[in-house]
């Protein structure tokens, strides 16, 4: 149905590499020019996703196709699903206004469960995440956030300055924000969880980029305050698992007092933990770390209290 060549695939194809069916609609082959250069010279199809207009209305309308054709003929989805992981790769070569609108139609493919966040991986690679050229990258009016010079009632893709920021975190702010204006945070969360990346979404920043503080000034200049809340209740609760986790190992191995306590203060000195969330989480370490299953009834008593003790 579709076999991967070195050569990336021509975004203009996107509707029918999927399926043979309708190849015999295109009319253009992917190609490229030395140094990398994706040649553009062929006629754009109509139903390519960067043939459509600079609106969410219109985008909604090519992603449509997909969503009747899929639903119709479920054997495509996966194939569709791998041919959108194999176009990601090469966002770096597509024009910015092409890909806000290739970005914009993959958060729309998984609100409408077409595809998962998980084709976002490919984003990882190193010549994606790095800092890349200034230039411009867009937003859509009905996200609800239009710079004050932008008529708020515009409804194509303002350009928006941007400072230097790598491909793949240009491309997966404008995925992030089309999914939660189509859905809500909950949703996003737990897409992100389904697809593994909810504890990596500081692997799209700039290697000299992934810190808290980064990422927080990045998602809410986009007004987008609710995925910083998400990141960081993510972010303590991946912390106080660890803790737990790393206590009990310790109370099961017998280590002294001494060192569980001092385990303890380091922690929340480093990550900023309350007192009274450590105290809580050491009890239920000093809970877990008791054998419960192969301890006789009588002996759930002596073993608790000669672990607390």
């Amino acid at each position: 149905m579709f076999t991967a060549t070195k050569s990336p695939p021509h975004i203009h194809s996107f509707p029918y590499i999927i399926s043979p069916t309708i190849a015999s609609l295109l009319r253009s082959t992917p190609s490229t020019e030395p140094g990398g250069t994706i040649a553009d010279d062929a006629e754009r199809s109509p139903f390519s996703i960067f043939s459509a207009e600079e609106t969410s209305a219109s985008i909604s309308k090519h992603v449509d196709v997909f969503n009747k054709l899929i639903r119709r003929y479920r054997y495509l989805q996966k194939a569709f699903e791998e041919t959108l992981k194999n176009i990601l790769q090469y966002i770096n070569k597509w024009s910015p206004q092409d890909n806000a609108k290739l970005a914009m139609a993959t958060g729309y493919f998984v609100t409408l469960q077409l595809a998962q966040l998980n084709c976002l991986t490919v984003l990882f690679k190193d010549y994606l995440v790095k800092d890349g050229e200034r230039s411009k990258y867009f937003a859509i009016g009905v996200w609800g956030y239009v710079p004050n010079h932008i008529n708020p009632n515009c409804t194509q893709f303002p350009t928006i300055s941007s400072t230097l920021k790598g491909h793949a975190l240009q491309f997966v702010t404008i995925v992030f924000k089309t999914i939660q204006s189509e859905q809500n945070i909950e949703y996003l969360g737990r897409s992100l969880i389904n697809a593994g990346i909810d504890t990596k979404l500081l692997d799209f920043f700039p290697p000299n980029k992934r810190d808290e503080e980064c990422f927080s000034r990045h998602f809410e200049a986009e007004d987008m305050k609710a995925l910083v809340d998400y990141h960081a209740k993510n972010q303590r609760r991946g912390r106080r698992d660890l803790l737990i986790t790393k206590l009990t190992s310790m109370m099961s191995s017998e280590a002294s007092v001494g060192e569980v306590i001092t385990y303890a203060k380091q922690q929340m000195k480093d990550s900023a933990l309350p007192e009274q969330d450590v105290a809580i989480f050491v009890w239920d370490s000093m809970m877990d770390s008791v054998d419960l299953i192969n301890t006789r009834p009588d002996q759930v008593e002596t073993q608790t209290l000669r672990q607390v003790n």
